[in-house]
């Protein structure tokens, strides 16, 4: 059975040029192989930082529904706050997990009916009354961040690219979050649905818009649940490993190499082992206005390209438009119609926000 491989971000921060070549060389191979792979001695995210972020986590979803709701989606024009189990959708079922979404704290965008609705999402968070919470949650997203900023180095370098090249992408970045629980099946109260599928098949996570940017950097507990659709079709699990992250490249990537590294498809089975599973994943992707090249990839690469992929996402449920933003925002109106029914309105395939919100 196929398993992912494991990648030593040591190698590639070490002074030497053959340790930095040879980490190369492996991401590399596991992105045309796999699109994901695991991370270990990232020195940015201590393990107890880890620790203490998924204590946070744990916190902050053993508070009463109605404490939870304070903080509910709905509320924020930006897409940040709190969503109960089953109020996203992807690949036509109900998720079967509740979660938070975060963002950089920046300040917001002075919005007209003028505006590119993708401005809109940047913007304050909302926080839960929760000792500690709030710093340890951007500690662990700068931490990540930092990580982020590494790997894009080294994908460069992977293309045959000076390793400055995405350095534009890390000014402003749209950097985003999730704090999730995902339920196991035959929970006493939050039942999942029968489907089983915490978040069904995708590239963009959850129907979401992050994984259609550039790296995604996940910290998951010990309980277990994520598979990775491999080239041939056939289910991988992710299995925790102890001291490592999960790191895949979104849909930007792909269209940015012309489909030589590809964004692959995956989801998250709610465990039957009567544990909650909790996640962090924080997605790295560049400002919103950034317009996507398509870059020149060395032949080699081309002639290595995946070919004949079997996926359970279709071509024409992808978002790659040529600015990242109308991605992001097309993904998240897609998954959160309500919130962007109340903030936004679409007028002859455009998004624009309301000058007054619906109530």
């Amino acid at each position: 059975m196929a398993t992912l491989p494991i990648l030593d971000l040591s190698l590639f921060l070490s002074n030497s040029d053959d340790d930095k070549a040879a980490f190369v060389r492996n991401l590399q191979d596991a992105v045309l192989k796999y699109g994901f792979f695991y991370l270990n001695n990232a020195p940015s995210l201590s393990p107890e930082l880890q620790d203490k972020a998924l204590k946070q986590a744990k916190a902050f979803f053993a508070l009463p529904l109605e404490e939870k709701l304070k903080i509910e989606m709905i509320n924020s024009p930006h897409f940040r706050g709190y969503q109960r189990l089953g109020a996203e959708t992807t690949n036509f079922k109900q998720d079967n997990r509740e979660q938070i979404d975060y963002g950089m704290e920046v300040p917001a965008e002075n919005m007209t009916d003028q505006t590119p609705a993708y401005l809109g999402l940047k913007g304050p968070n909302q926080w839960p009354d929760v000792p500690g919470f709030k710093d340890t949650i951007k500690e662990y997203m700068d931490a990540c961040c930092e990580i982020a900023k590494t790997l894009m180095t080294a994908v460069a370098i992977s293309l045959d690219l000076d390793e400055n090249h995405f350095a534009n992408f890390e000014r402003e970045p749209h950097v985003r979050m999730k704090v999730v629980r995902y339920p196991p099946m035959g929970h006493a109260t939050d039942k999942p649905h029968e489907h089983g599928l915490g978040v069904g098949p995708h590239k963009y996570l959850a129907s979401h818009y992050q994984d259609y940017g550039c790296l995604t950097i996940l910290l998951q507990d010990d309980v277990g649940g994520l598979q990775v659709q491999g080239m041939d079709g056939v289910w991988i699990d992710a299995k925790p490993l102890p001291g490592c992250l999960v790191i895949n490249i979104g849909e930007m990537f792909e269209r940015m190499t012309q489909k030589t590294y590809v964004a692959t498809v995956h989801r998250v089975l709610n465990n039957t082992s009567g544990k909650d599973r909790l996640s962090l994943p924080v997605f790295f992707n560049p400002n919103v206005a950034t317009q996507v090249p398509v870059l020149e990839v060395p032949e080699y690469l081309l002639a290595n390209r995946p070919k004949d992929v079997q996926s359970d996402v279709k071509e024409e449920q992808l978002l790659q438009y040529p600015v990242y933003g109308e991605s992001a925002f097309r993904g998240l109106s897609r998954s959160h119609p309500m919130v962007a029914g109340k903030w936004y309105s679409y007028q002859g395939d455009v998004w624009r926000r309301k000058t007054q919100a619906t109530q």
